[in-house]
């Protein structure tokens, strides 16, 4: 700003030391005045219309007339009638020389006169612009700056000037005529070449350097930037326009020359108009700009390419616009004054010294004052308190500036601290996770790995430029099982395509070949215009919790089937009670069939009571090797009033007689998903602890009922629970109950409350066990007394229950069967049975007569059934590889 700043300056200084004054006008008829520097020729003329006067021509009388020059003949009226704007015309001058001036070399110096012209000195032609002639077809315009020397004849110069115009509507002699010596002419020359040379060269650096800064620059000052840059470019246009023709001494074209004057007639204007909305926007509307700038591009277009004769005809137009322009520009600054825009009034002042230079010009051109063109000195002083002000104003800001500028550093010094600190976590977080124990990669979208830490590269043996930037399922990860590649290349499609987590585990193999257990997980991660930018692999080694868990698997198995065994021991008495009882009965009536006399009925009454005692021993044996049952968890659906009703009869041959068992089933789905031996067991040790609370008798109830759970109570419970239908089976005793301090560590392992050697404390903990494998809830209220009552609830499901279908016939085949058994009533029973469906059996005492006998006979045998224990040799040893001699 500066810098625009002094060239404004230095181009007004050079205007104001080097401009020419009109101090030199002369009055031709009246009086000369000697004088070294250049006389203007502005007096009175001797103008001859419609005609092109040679020096041999004559003027008749009437035929000319005097007028005041400079001028245009559209101003002079001959013989009561205005001149055409289009035509001829001759202008005819004596001057008398100066005494000082008659031995020297004298010489003209001509101007732009605005139309084709021919100069006679003397009788001889010294100077011509263009083609002139009386015929609008042969007359070619001219524009051309020239100084031409010559030597005179005598004391006065007659001085003959033809005009030709036929193309512009203000044709005639615009500016004076320089006449004097011909060293003060090319002084006079040389000054105003140099002037206009600098101000050229000023006006286009200024030019340059405001488009520069507005173009790179790109701010609030912008706007200011190119107010400048126009104003500039405005100034350098109209210079140019003057100058290179006069100082090479060619002859423009004159079209373009007139065009360019038109327009520099409404640049001072514009100029204006930008440089002060540019420092008041806000008093400068949006519509109001369009408004001006689609005048002026229509302007711009109709000068530019309409005929002369045509846009001359504007000018009027054009004056009226540029003065609708001024006054609106000065309204806006009135505005800006009002609201006390910064600067208003400084600009409105320099406004008004421009509008009153103008005004001056204004009156010139209608001789009114005699002065000179001063508008020029106008647009000076208003680029000259723009510049001015700009200066002013910025270097008021220049503090400001400052005050930003050390923030700025302070906010950079707290950037490079913040980087710093990015830096450090970067690193620490790398550190961190190299020394993770999970495995972590980093993984493009298509699957090409970017970034393994080091728990992951331990476990190959490989380094990271081994792996980085192969895909993912190429590496040694995953390269020993195919079936491990195609499956981690659908996860990365898949999370491609959905955008979502995937979770699966694999198997890694480590440096020593052996398989690890990986609990392997894969999430996309985001920029964010969330686009998919990478894919983190994540991988926990789960191979010892594995592991462990399976033992604490089969360890909790192993301590249902002791709890059983525990409760087997406590229904042993009751159970070989019950099998007495059938043995009795069975006895019994074997040996009354022994006996003689029996009739056939009685025979048949023996043989149904031999059999409903064998029937209930079988029964009661099934249902006992069904609680005692070793193995897995078994999930399926299971009818819970088949359990409760089992578990109801075996109680009432285990426990003591002076117990009620009953059972009440209110329920009407009883069907869940669970295990049946695991559910009976739970009934049954609970069932023996209730018997436990009642040495003296009492009743025990089993209820079954539907209900509905609703999410508030499921949030509120400390199990796993989902609101639905569940299943709530009570067990229900009116034994001595318990206190609220046991009540609450009842269900805690190892608790007991039975003597030393009575109990484990183990039976209420397995029972808390079972209803969590079955996503269900139990709990427990007593009083001291009154009873205890235990509430389970299991979640129901609608599955049907697998029921056995038992044959009611008797199937018969043929073959031969081989019977191993060193119990000879097992080997009757069973000859007998297998004789009777159609088979052919032979006999076997042990494992080794067994052997021997297949040997003999294998062609024949179709079938073997052995018992696993006997004497000499059991069954088990008997089909081991080494002694058998029957396929599998």
């Amino acid at each position: 700003m500066r810098i625009s700043s002094l060239c404004v300056m230095i181009i007004a200084l050079f205007s104001f030391v080097f401009s020419e004054t009109d101090s030199g006008i002369l009055d031709l008829k009246s009086r000369l005045t000697a004088s070294s520097e250049p006389i203007p020729l502005a007096g009175e003329w001797l103008v001859v219309p419609h005609r092109l006067l040679t020096p041999d021509d004559s003027i008749k009388d009437g035929e000319s007339m005097v007028q005041q020059v400079p001028s245009s003949w559209t101003k002079y009226s001959f013989r009561g009638k205005p001149l055409p704007p289009a035509g001829v015309a001759t202008y005819v001058v004596s001057i008398i020389i100066p005494t000082t001036y008659r031995d020297s070399l004298l010489a003209f110096h001509f101007p732009r006169i605005g139309s084709s012209y021919r100069c006679f000195v003397d009788g001889k032609i010294i100077a011509e612009a263009g083609n002139v002639t009386e015929s609008p077809q042969t007359m070619v315009p001219g524009y051309r700056y020239q100084t031409v020397p010559f030597t005179p004849q005598s004391d006065t110069i007659k001085m003959i000037i033809q005009v030709a115009n036929f193309q512009q509507i203000d044709p005639g002699i615009w500016h004076a005529i320089t006449f004097g010596t011909a060293s003060a002419l090319e002084r006079s020359e040389t000054k105003g070449q140099s002037i206009h040379l600098v101000m050229i060269g000023l006006l286009f650096m200024i030019m340059l350097y405001h488009l520069c800064v507005a173009f790179f620059m790109r701010s609030e000052r912008s706007a200011l930037y190119l107010g400048l840059f126009a104003g500039s470019l405005i100034l350098y246009l109209g210079t140019l326009h003057h100058i290179p023709f006069w100082i090479l001494g060619t002859e423009p074209d004159f079209h373009l020359s007139l065009r360019l004057s038109y327009l520099n007639g409404l640049f001072p204007s514009l100029l204006i108009y930008f440089t002060m909305r540019s420092l008041f926007p806000d008093e400068y509307p949006r519509l109001f700009h369009r408004v001006v700038v689609a005048l002026l591009l229509i302007h711009i277009a109709v000068t530019a390419v309409s005929p002369s004769m045509f846009y001359t005809t504007l000018l009027p137009f054009t004056a009226l616009m540029t003065l609708a322009l001024l006054l609106a520009i000065a309204l806006r600054q009135i505005s800006a004054l009002k609201h006390k825009r910064e600067g208003a009034r400084a600009m409105v002042i320099a406004f008004g010294v421009m509008v009153v230079f103008w005004i001056n010009d204004i009156l010139y051109s209608a001789l009114l004052i005699k002065t000179a063109y001063i508008g020029e000195w106008g647009i000076i002083a208003l680029m000259t308190f723009y510049a001015v002000f700009l200066a002013f104003r910025f270097s008021r800001s220049f503090a400001k500036v400052k005050l930003l500028a050390t923030d700025l550093q302070d906010r950079e010094s707290s950037l490079q601290q913040t980087l710093t600190q990015l830096q450090e976590h970067r690193s620490f977080t790398i550190q961190a996770v190299n020394n993770s124990h999970q495995l972590f990669g980093w993984i493009t979208p298509d699957g090409i790995l970017q970034f393994a830490n080091q728990t992951a590269l331990s476990m190959i043996a490989c380094r990271s430029e081994d792996v980085v930037g192969k895909l993912f399922w190429e590496t040694p990860w995953f390269s020993h099982n195919e079936t491990e590649q195609l499956h981690l290349q659908e996860a990365i499609g898949t999370i491609r395509s959905t955008e979502l987590p995937i979770r699966y585990d694999t198997i890694h193999r480590d440096k020593e070949n052996r398989e690890h257990q990986i609990d392997f997980h894969l999430r996309p991660t985001f920029d964010q215009s969330h686009r998919m930018v990478a894919i983190v692999a994540e991988g926990v080694d789960v191979t010892e919790e594995r592991q462990a868990a399976l033992k604490e698997k089969t360890l909790k198995e192993q301590l249902h089937q002791s709890q059983k065994m525990e409760a087997v021991g406590q229904l042993a008495g009751g159970v070989a009670h019950d099998f007495n009882n059938a043995l009795g009965g069975i006895l019994g009536a074997a040996e009354l069939l022994k006996t003689e006399g029996v009739s056939a009925e009685e025979q048949t009454e023996y043989l149904d009571l031999i059999l409903t005692a064998g029937d209930r021993a079988a029964d009661l044996t099934k249902k006992l090797l069904l609680f005692s049952r070793k193995g897995a968890k078994v999930s399926s659906a299971v009818n819970c009033t088949k359990i409760v009703e089992d578990t109801v009869s075996l109680l009432k041959h285990t426990i003591n007689k002076n117990i009620t068992v009953k059972m009440e089933n209110r329920a009407i789905q009883t069907s869940v998903i669970g295990d049946n031996s695991l559910l009976q067991n739970a009934l049954m040790n609970m069932g023996i602890n209730a018997s436990h609370a009642m040495p003296d008798g009492g009743e025990l109830t089993f209820t079954l009922e539907n209900l509905e759970l609703d999410a508030e109570y499921c949030e509120v419970s400390p199990f796993d629970m989902k609101p639905g239908e569940y299943l709530e089976l009570s067990i229900r005793d009116t034994g001595c109950g318990m206190s609220p301090e046991i009540q609450t560590r009842i269900f805690e392992p190892f608790f007991t409350t039975k003597e030393a050697g009575k109990g484990t404390g183990l039976g209420m903990a397995a029972v808390y066990g079972t209803v969590q494998e079955h996503n269900g809830a139990i709990t427990v209220y007593s009083e001291v007394g009154t009873g205890t009552v235990f509430r389970i609830y299991l979640p129901v499901t609608s599955e049907t229950v697998k029921r056995e279908i038992e044959s009611e016939t008797i199937p018969v085949g043929s073959g031969t069967i081989l019977v191993i058994d060193d119990e000879e009533l097992i080997r009757v029973t069973a000859s007998a049975l297998l004789r009777s469906m159609g088979y052919r059996v032979i006999l076997a005492t042990n494992g080794l007569e067994g052997v021997n006998t297949f040997a003999e006979t294998k062609e024949d045998i179709d079938l073997i059934i052995l018992d696993m224990i006997m004497p000499v040799m059991g069954g088990r040893e008997a089909d081991s590889p080494k002694k058998r001699t029957w396929p599998l």
